[in-house]
């Protein structure tokens, strides 16, 4: 049984994303040309770095599924436009919105403040 287990990890251990470094339940995709949130990410992970890498916008439930982030880092990225429903289904937590430079993002795609 606990072979069996351990060959077939849960949804909240799935395996770390290619070109990320997992250390525990933070997963950290650092420069490295990201132009997407990596698809593959666990349900657990509790903290995300996207710093330093291509991402251009955020569309609408990329990050659906990571319930229990408590904080994501998108800074040094190009982000330019943000959908409205791109936090649907995803982070609750208080200070799980991002942290880049909103100042240059258009004012109407700036993250609100955590309810």
């Amino acid at each position: 049984m606990q072979v069996w287990l351990a060959a077939n990890p849960s949804l909240s251990e799935r395996q770390c994303p290619k070109s990320c470094r997992c250390d525990g339940k933070i997963v950290y995709c650092e420069s490295s040309a990201f132009r997407d949130v990596p698809k593959n990410l666990s349900g657990g992970c509790e903290g995300l770095s996207l710093r330093y890498n291509s991402l251009a916008s955020l569309r609408a439930g990329q990050f659906v599924g990571l319930n229990h982030l408590i904080w994501l880092y998108l800074d040094h990225n190009y982000i330019a436009t943000v959908d409205g429903m791109a936090f649907q289904g995803g982070p609750q937590a208080q200070g799980a919105y991002p942290e880049f430079q909103q100042d240059h993002v258009p004012p109407q795609h700036h993250i609100p403040p955590c309810p």
